[in-house]
């Protein structure tokens, strides 16, 4: 294997933890999360969202993911 291959291979790599992470954190921000009537107001719409304790740590997964993602992407067009 020569050094650009595994160069490329590691970026690789990288992608997929980082789109495997991205999904981990949505999944968990999108099951985090709740739709309760509002009691008390007057509006039409009587909906609050409401983030059960997990909701940051899917926000966090979510975005190491991302940036996991971005980071292979410029290595490899370094690379290139």
């Amino acid at each position: 294997m020569t050094n650009t291959n595994l160069t490329l291979f590691i970026c690789d790599l990288l992608s997929a933890a980082g789109s495997f992470t991205l999904l981990i954190g949505l999944l968990v921000v999108l099951f985090s999360t709740s739709l309760h009537g509002a009691t008390g107001q007057n509006d039409d719409k009587g909906l609050v969202v409401k983030a059960s304790k997990h909701f940051r740590t899917g926000l966090i997964l979510a975005i190491l993911g991302a940036l996991l993602l971005t980071m292979s992407a410029s290595f490899e067009l370094i690379i290139y």
